[in-house]
């Protein structure tokens, strides 16, 4: 099976990741949120809730989490006050889920 990191996408398919960029509690919140929230997803086998389909008692969290991610981003590309969340989603694939190689550039 083909991955992301095996498409030839340029420089921007590399992929940065941060451990331990959400502290455990939190993750811990988002489960229960997830777990609590979650709808059938877009996909087979997929589960997923939105920052605004959520009751809001789970906002703090979901915000807490998108900021945390948005300021590592800006700190890595050097963009201080560049990036704006475009939604704010949790995903969870089961294990029958599967996801055709794509980007998510609303160009395909």
């Amino acid at each position: 099976s083909t991955t992301l990191d095996d498409m030839s996408l340029g420089e921007h398919a590399r992929r940065h990741l941060i451990k331990n960029l959400l502290p455990e509690e939190l993750c811990q919140e988002l489960l229960l949120i997830h777990r609590s929230c979650a709808v059938p997803g877009y996909r087979p086998g997929c589960t997923s809730t939105t920052l605004l389909a959520n009751p809001v008692w789970a906002l703090p969290a979901l915000v807490r989490a998108r900021d945390l991610v948005r300021d590592a981003v800006e700190e890595h590309f050097d963009a201080f006050g560049e990036v704006w969340p475009e939604t704010t989603v949790t995903v969870a694939w089961l294990p029958s889920a599967s996801l055709p190689v794509h980007t998510d550039d609303c160009q395909e």
